[in-house]
C-alpha cells in the first residue's frame, strides 16, 4: 500500500468514523481528536495517524464499528471478527482476506467506511 493510500484510509478514520476534523489553524492536514483522551496528543498530522500499523489505533476503530452496528440494529450479535489473515464485519457484511490479520482488519474497516459512511 503506497503512502497516499495510507493517508486516504487513515484520514477516513479519522473523520468518517471517529468524527475528527481538520484543524486548518493548526496547519495543512492536521486533524483534531474530537476525544482528547484518545492518545497522547489532540492534533494529529495526516502523517501521524497510525490505523494502518498500531493494533491500540486500530482497535479504536474496531470497537466503534461493533458499537455502531449493534446499536443501528438494537441487537447483539453483530460484530468483528478478527482471525488469522481475515476480518469479517457481519453487517454490513464485509469479507476480507489479506496477507497480516492487521491488514485485513485495516482493509475491513476501510470497506466498512466506504459502504456505510460515505457520501
Amino acid at each position: 500500500m503506497d503512502q497516499s493510500a495510507i493517508n486516504e484510509g487513515n484520514a477516513l478514520i479519522a473523520e468518517k468514523l471517529l468524527g475528527w476534523y481538520k484543524d486548518e489553524n493548526a496547519g495543512e492536514n492536521v486533524y483534531r481528536a474530537s476525544n482528547e483522551k484518545f492518545l497522547e496528543f489532540s492534533h494529529y498530522h495526516i502523517k501521524e495517524l497510525k490505523f494502518h500499523f498500531d493494533w491500540n489505533w486500530l482497535m479504536v476503530a474496531v470497537d466503534k464499528i461493533e458499537k455502531e452496528i449493534n446499536e443501528t440494529y438494537q441487537r447483539g450479535g453483530h460484530r468483528v471478527v478478527i482471525e488469522q489473515y481475515r476480518c469479517v464485519i457481519t453487517h454490513p457484511f464485509i469479507d476480507i482476506v489479506a496477507f497480516t490479520k492487521k491488514s485485513a482488519t485495516y482493509k475491513a474497516v476501510i470497506a466498512y467506511i466506504k459502504k456505510i459512511k460515505s457520501t
